[in-house]
């Protein structure tokens, strides 16, 4: 089962674009065709698509030519789908939902067929929430993964992806990622066009180039670095703390970015390093703990159970199989985590009592480091009197923001946090 094109000829009036393209694509693969603007990247996936004819040379699917009719395009295209580069050539229709059955209905399949397809493939591109939204008041980001949903409720054996990158910001390319590396694991075969060369080497199996209406060999992506965690190849952030707020899904109780990004600097994660994060929140310590050094994990406790669902999200998403978070009280999670191996460092969000001080500060090996941060005046004059038996570095940090004031702009001060730290 194999999708190629051969011998590809095409072009627009005078101006030919495919001279000769040859290219196969293997099932379940992921391959990334680059090339520079106006090369002919998405005039071949249209006509691997069948919805480009060529002029000369052959498209085949099963080594089987691929003839221009109607009934064999349209067998063609349910195993085919293409998603083109500007989502408003794509929308079809009123509503998301509607939008995504247009095209297991129009291939004639059952209703009900339809209905546990379209809520598979929105939940693959997380749009479940906009399924009855109206398809004019979605954002750009939004409109790309309803045409991806769509193309792929028809369960194709290919997709073909042009420039899906493209005016995604991070929160959106990390999504993409999650949807692509699912449909691998299911053995649908992805084709993308793109311009982003980082991208595709980390995320491609398999790089081409389309250069002079001809495709090129390039040379394979290089193996990914042994010091970098896995997650890390397919992300747009990379292993420096101090990650966007925005790339968490929180309620508001989260270590905010430059106070995290402190944070993190004085905890020192090293390669196989173990964190543990009291009062996790969204679970952004734990998370850039583990991000930040090869080999890295952390165990969290939350004792809010929506909060620590949160966490674990975040952690799929952010550090795969690296944090985990139970729901409990903090000395209780700590006395059951002393049963287990030593921890590097210890960082206390919330919860903070002097016991549980005690406790953490005990279960440090020599060289060992604890981080504790308090809001409150009565968690300030914890972490004072701590200061004073312990020693160790007390910072207040206090961060303020530039925002529109009426017709001019003005600081915003977020709410200062006192930081202990102290290495035993």
């Amino acid at each position: 089962m194999v999708l190629s094109i051969r011998d590809a000829v095409a072009g627009y009036g005078a101006t030919q674009v495919l001279q000769g393209a040859t290219l196969s694509i293997e099932p379940a693969s992921r391959t990334a065709l680059l090339g520079a603007n106006g090369a002919g990247k998405s005039t071949l996936l249209l006509a691997l698509a069948g919805a480009l004819r060529l002029q000369q040379g052959s498209v085949e699917l099963d080594h089987r030519t691929l003839q221009w009719h109607r009934d064999r395009l349209r067998a063609h295209r349910r195993r085919v789908q293409l998603v083109v580069q500007d989502p408003d050539d794509q929308l079809l229709s009123a509503d998301v939902s509607q939008d995504v059955s247009f095209a297991p209905l129009n291939a004639g399949l059952p209703e009900s067929e339809v209905r546990i397809r379209v809520a598979d493939a929105m939940e693959v591109f997380g749009i479940t929430h906009l399924a009855d939204r109206p398809t004019h008041k979605l954002s750009y980001g939004e409109r790309r993964r309803v045409t991806c949903a769509g193309a792929v409720a028809l369960q194709p054996d290919y997709l073909l992806l042009d420039e899906p990158t493209a005016g995604l910001d991070a929160n959106g390319l990390a999504g993409l990622v999650d949807a692509l590396e699912r449909l691998h694991t299911r053995g649908t075969a992805v084709l993308i066009a793109t311009h982003d060369v980082g991208f595709a080497t980390a995320w491609a199996q398999r790089l081409v180039t389309l250069s002079s209406g001809t495709i090129r060999a390039t040379p394979p992506p290089a193996p990914p670095s042994p010091t970098t965690p896995p997650s890390l190849h397919l992300d747009p952030w990379g292993a420096v703390p101090g990650l966007p707020d925005e790339a968490y899904d929180d309620d508001g109780l989260i270590t905010k970015r430059h106070v995290r990004a402190s944070a993190l600097a004085h905890l020192r994660p090293r390669p196989g390093g173990l964190l543990w994060d009291v009062g996790a929140g969204a679970g952004s310590i734990a998370i850039e703990w583990c991000r930040a050094a090869a080999d890295c994990r952390a165990l969290a406790v939350e004792r809010d159970p929506e909060r620590a669902e949160r966490a674990r999200r975040n952690a799929a998403r952010l550090a795969p199989a690296r944090v985990e978070v139970c729901v409990d009280e903090a000395h209780r999670a700590v006395e059951q985590w002393r049963c287990g191996p030593a921890p590097d460092a210890v960082f206390i969000g919330g919860g903070c009592s002097p016991d549980l001080i005690d406790t953490c500060l005990d279960a440090l090996p020599p060289g060992g480091t604890l981080v504790a941060h308090g809001v409150t005046v009565e968690t300030e004059l914890m972490l004072i009197d701590s200061q004073q038996r312990h020693g160790g570095d007390l910072a207040r940090i206090s961060v303020e923001h530039l925002e529109p004031l009426a017709s001019w702009r003005g600081w915003r001060p977020a709410r200062t946090i006192l930081a202990w730290s102290v290495t035993r």
